[in-house]
């Protein structure tokens, strides 16, 4: 099934022409550079697919990325090592795809399009190299060793400290900026509906105290300009003192003006 899907989707692209874009600003280059750009963006895919926050200005904490690279390291050197030959050659096969295949499909269209590829679109290839290790592990008598021992529950809390973390992280950035203190639930710029407290460690629907919604002040982002998402309706802006605040809304079309 996922053969007749993939060949299906092959078909349609090469149908529609989904991916026939020029992008005007796109500098044209030789393809063995646009092969080096390519290849040097591959750190900044791989910390999009552990997350990328609101839209895709605000990259996932160190501390996010630091657990996740350690507990799927350890899961998939374990899987190399216990793995018969053929099994560990299909996870290097896999581990080596998902480097190389984003790399050459920016580099084939880097002077049409630019710097176009995200993290997310590696995804479904890259999700393969911890599968294939995890099977690894599952199918020998030493895998399944580690599987009840103390293994299994640290390398479930390293994943979710990570998730944690990023949580906070985006939790922190929408109540008092970019920029703001540490504590976001302390005298925050914004409040989602369902408040998020400490005692709870941090989980969305925690009781607390409740305030009408219309009560509570603005959204006050202490970031560049230049950080705003392209397009945004609102915009940010540096205020007095290097603070910062939402741009108003212009004034509608013929306000003002008399009958």
């Amino acid at each position: 099934m996922v053969f007749v899907a993939a060949v299906a989707q092959t078909a349609w692209v090469r149908w529609a022409g989904p991916l026939d874009v020029v992008n005007p600003g796109a500098t044209p280059m030789p393809f063995g550079d646009a092969l080096r750009l390519a290849l040097g963006r591959q750190g900044f895919m791989y910390r999009q697919m552990i997350g990328v926050l609101n839209w895709t200005e605000l990259p996932p904490p160190f501390v996010t990325v630091l657990a996740w690279t350690l507990a799927l390291g350890v899961v998939v050197a374990l899987g190399l090592a216990i793995a018969p030959r053929l099994h560990a050659l299909a996870i290097v096969g896999v581990a080596v795809a998902t480097v190389a295949i984003p790399v050459v499909l920016e580099a084939s269209r880097y002077s049409l399009t630019g710097p176009v590829w995200q993290g997310r679109y590696t995804m479904p290839i890259a999700v393969g190299v911890p599968i294939l290790s995890g099977l690894a592990l599952s199918w020998s008598e030493r895998g399944r060793t580690l599987a009840s021992s103390r293994l299994v529950p640290l390398l479930g809390g390293a994943f979710v400290v990570g998730s944690f973390a990023a949580f906070y992280w985006d939790a922190r950035r929408l109540t008092v900026g970019y920029s703001g203190r540490l504590l976001p639930w302390i005298r925050p710029g914004w409040e989602p509906p369902v408040p998020v407290l400490p005692p709870a460690g941090g989980v969305p629907g925690a009781p607390g105290p409740a305030r009408p919604l219309d009560a509570r002040p603005p959204l006050v982002v202490d970031e560049p300009r230049s950080r705003a998402p392209p397009g945004h309706p609102r915009g940010f802006s540096r205020g007095p003192g290097g603070g910062g605040g939402p741009v108003p809304e212009p004034p509608a079309v013929g306000a003002g003006r008399r009958p």
